[in-house]
């Protein structure tokens, strides 16, 4: 590692995107033990690098998802080779560089650099879901409306619960 500050050129002559054309491992905190899905679509806008990412099924990567959505974990950090730099009085211009990994971090190199971007914006809504939350997003509508139908009226004073009797009913309104 360097001393001083790296600053990473964004121009398209600058970022390598060989590696991340078929997906940049997406990790947690760069550990590659840890890795909770796959950036994918990573390409140069506007002289930032975007990219979707894709989470996983383990557990560790439900984790992850699960803190982004909440808005816990709302930065990024890109692993990157160095090609190309010079030094420019205690700041390192790197010229010419690979990105090989992204992480979800808590404290990043680069505080403006962050997920939830389309989050934000709502534009989450046009990309497809996590699997697993897609399936949680239909279910707790299809649960209330299974719960609603399967109902019991509340159990009333002097009668006897409809599905329990009198000993459950009787148990219920004692304190």
């Amino acid at each position: 590692m360097r001393d001083g500050l790296e600053v990473l050129d964004h121009s398209p002559a600058a970022v390598d995107l060989t590696r991340a054309a078929v997906g940049l491992p997406l990790m947690r905190d760069h550990d590659p033990a840890r890795l909770v899905g796959v950036v994918e679509d990573v390409r140069l806008e506007r002289r930032r690098l975007i990219g979707r990412a894709r989470f996983g099924v383990s557990q560790e990567a439900e984790a992850a998802w699960l803190d982004v959505r909440a808005g816990v974990l709302r930065r990024l950090s890109v692993g990157f080779r160095i090609e190309a730099s010079r030094d420019e009085g205690g700041v390192i211009r790197v010229t010419k560089w690979t990105p090989f990994e992204c992480s979800v971090v808590a404290l990043p190199a680069d505080h403006s650099v962050g997920v939830g971007r389309s989050l934000s914006t709502g534009e989450h809504h046009d990309h497809p879901q996590h699997p697993r939350q897609r399936a949680r997003a239909r279910w707790p509508a299809r649960g209330r409306a299974r719960a609603a139908a399967h109902q019991h009226p509340e159990p009333r004073r002097g009668r006897a619960h409809p599905r329990f009797g009198n000993r459950a009913h009787r148990r219920g309104l004692r304190g």
